[in-house]
């Protein structure tokens, strides 16, 4: 009968550190197997957020539009995730044109199969058009069931980073998601067209109780394409969307970022263009909001989206634009420029 011999001290600790450098190999390399490839964690790395602008002509595949604009890209965000360092998708509202065609939401949510295919974070902010009235006319008001069929919390609950809180309870109208990047922690806040009180209450505690974590806010509609905020008398503010409740790009400013010395960056959509703007906050920072929507560049978009690159080394935030569909950049100043970065 054969009998295993008792290896040496020196021969045990050679296959030790064979095993060792051999489990360090399979991790840091994505080769055959299919293995993922972890991006190490490095307090000066940089990383990636990417802002899906308005993608409700790619889902209605009008106005010139067609899904393999959309296709292309949440697919190259799913190829590109290590390249780039993807740590989160933000979207910005209008993720449908007509909120009561079920086709178009069917649409979208194979559009963003590429993304929980790869487990990347996203956050599918809501928009006017993508509640229940007549092509964004918000005709039922607030009524958001197709919008929570196809992205609310029972599809989302599973998704990487996602929260446990939202509002209105069992609604993903306002809610959070969370990452890491760079050895920190963030947190994006999707909030509703135009949010009421009660929904800036609710993200008041969440902003208190992640008071650890950077915060990027989302909202449909904050800063118009003159570089102001949108204001609550403005034909395209709350009122006219018969919001009596809604809160302006101005007023969210006063009541939630202006207070919250964790929130770094205020994003939407809406608006046709691109414009933006900076504020202090009560802590002295200066606190950039974005406005990002291609919708009106012919054939509703071609696909454009914003690639925000965080670089702790240098305190800057790089952001460009880009589409996948033409792998085509727009290089002009309103669309490739850099933000300073102040962290808390």
């Amino acid at each position: 009968m054969y009998q295993k011999q008792r290896l040496l001290p020196s021969a045990s600790l050679a296959l030790a550190l064979l095993a060792l450098l051999s489990l360090l190999i399979g991790c840091g390399g994505g080769g055959a197997g299919g293995q993922r490839r972890y991006v190490s964690v490095d307090t000066q790395q940089e990383f990636t957020v990417v802002l899906l602008p308005d993608t409700q002509y790619y889902s209605q595949e009008g106005h010139g539009a067609s899904m393999e604009m959309f296709y292309a890209q949440t697919r190259w965000i799913a190829a590109n995730e290590d390249k780039e360092n993807i740590r989160a998708v933000v979207g910005l509202g209008d993720i449908v044109q007509c909120g009561q065609d079920r086709r178009q939401w069917q649409n979208a949510r194979d559009a963003y199969s590429a993304l929980d295919d790869a487990g990347i974070p996203y956050v599918p902010t809501i928009g006017n058009h993508d509640y229940d009235g007549r092509c964004g006319g918000m005709n039922e008001g607030r009524s958001a069931r197709n919008y929570n069929s196809y992205f609310g919390p029972r599809v989302m609950a599973d998704r990487p980073g996602y929260g446990d809180s939202n509002f209105p309870e069992g609604s993903n109208e306002n809610f959070y998601v969370t990452f890491n990047g760079a050895g920190r922690k963030y947190l994006v806040l999707a909030l509703e067209f135009y949010p009421r009180d009660a929904a800036l209450r609710w993200a008041q505690q969440v902003l208190s109780r992640f008071s650890d974590h950077e915060v990027i806010v989302a909202t449909h509609s904050c800063v118009d394409h003159g570089n102001t905020f949108v204001e609550a008398g403005d034909t395209r503010g709350p009122r006219d969307y018969g919001l009596k409740d809604g809160n302006s790009g101005r007023q969210l400013f006063e009541k939630l970022v202006r207070k919250n010395r964790n929130v770094i960056m205020v994003v939407n959509g809406h608006i046709q263009g691109v414009g933006r703007l900076a504020r202090k906050n009560d802590d002295g920072r200066m606190v950039p909001h974005m406005l990002s929507n291609f919708q009106g560049y012919p054939r509703g978009g071609q696909g454009y989206l914003r690639r925000l690159k965080f670089r702790p080394a240098t305190g800057e935030i790089q952001v460009s634009t880009y589409s996948p569909y033409l792998e085509k950049s727009l290089t002009d100043r309103k669309n490739q420029f850099t933000l300073k970065y102040e962290h808390r």
